[in-house]
């Protein structure tokens, strides 16, 4: 007997004597609903047949759920679940308003809504919700409760000990005292004057000078020495300043002896901040 090329079905020679027709077309017909069977497993709508380990018998892969994509797994096509590793994943959010950022180079990080009003800045170097300074005046007032001796021809930075008012900590009177120092979030152009006073000389000169990040900026209130009474200086400027910058006030008299720099109202030294 002869058999078919792809499937093997048994069919008779061209020399054979055909006895019983209709059991070879039985035979046949068995041979053709097998492998018609093993070509099309499906059973459900939506079914897909792939080619098995088994030659001319397909599998059927029934068909996926809602949101599944078609993947593959140990050499088969497969349903999976989406879920790419490279992807923002969905659990890394847990409430309505949150925000995501790169807390390290590929590292997604969550970040909590903040609360009505709030504001997003950054702290440390990352995404932060705060609360905006309240609108209004900003600045630093300084005096002295106490006179500073300040040595012939030599430059001394001031030292102020009491506040007459600090919005939001220009000033430290336990450290660097003679200091008015930028805080974040208050960079930009600020006002800034200065009063003293020497106590009575008629000798030499006396002035005032502004540094700023101890780099000297300029001289104000140069004066002769006043024997009547004390001599008193007196300057301003307006000047660009970054956070952390600070800014100093130096005294300076050639009288040719050691002076007081005085005190009280007669010395101040104050910052006012005009705007970004």
């Amino acid at each position: 007997m002869a058999t078919t090329t792809n499937y093997g079905w048994t069919t008779p020679d061209d020399t054979a004597l055909v006895k019983d027709g209709a059991a070879a077309i039985r035979t046949l017909g068995s041979s053709v609903d097998t492998t018609t069977k093993n070509l099309n497993p499906s059973t459900t709508l939506g079914d897909i047949e792939y080619r098995s380990s088994t030659a001319n018998t397909n599998t059927r892969l029934g068909i996926g759920s809602t949101g599944q994509v078609l993947t593959v797994a140990g050499g088969v096509p497969t349903w999976a679940t989406s879920d790419d590793a490279n992807a923002i994943q969905n659990a890394l959010l847990t409430t309505t308003g949150d925000t995501i950022y790169a807390s390290s180079a590929s590292t997604p990080a969550r970040l909590g809504i903040g609360t009505t009003g709030q504001v997003l800045t950054v702290a440390a170097g990352i995404p932060s919700w705060a609360t905006p300074s309240a609108a209004g005046f900003v600045g630093v007032r300084l005096t002295k409760s106490a006179v500073q001796s300040c040595a012939n021809n030599t430059g001394v930075k001031i030292l102020w000990d009491t506040e007459t008012y600090d919005t939001d900590a220009f000033h430290s009177t336990s450290s660097n005292t003679s200091r008015i120092t930028i805080p974040a979030g208050k960079a930009g152009y600020y006002s800034i004057s200065a009063t003293g006073a020497f106590a009575a000389n008629s000798t030499g000169q006396r002035y005032y000078a502004f540094y700023i990040n101890n780099v000297f900026i300029t001289i104000f209130g140069r004066m002769n020495g006043y024997s009547a009474g004390d001599t008193t200086l007196c300057g301003t400027l307006v000047y660009n300043l970054a956070v952390g910058d600070y800014i100093e006030v130096e005294a300076f008299q050639n009288s040719g002896v050691g002076l007081d720099f005085q005190s009280t109202t007669n010395s101040q030294f104050s910052a006012q901040y005009l705007g970004a």
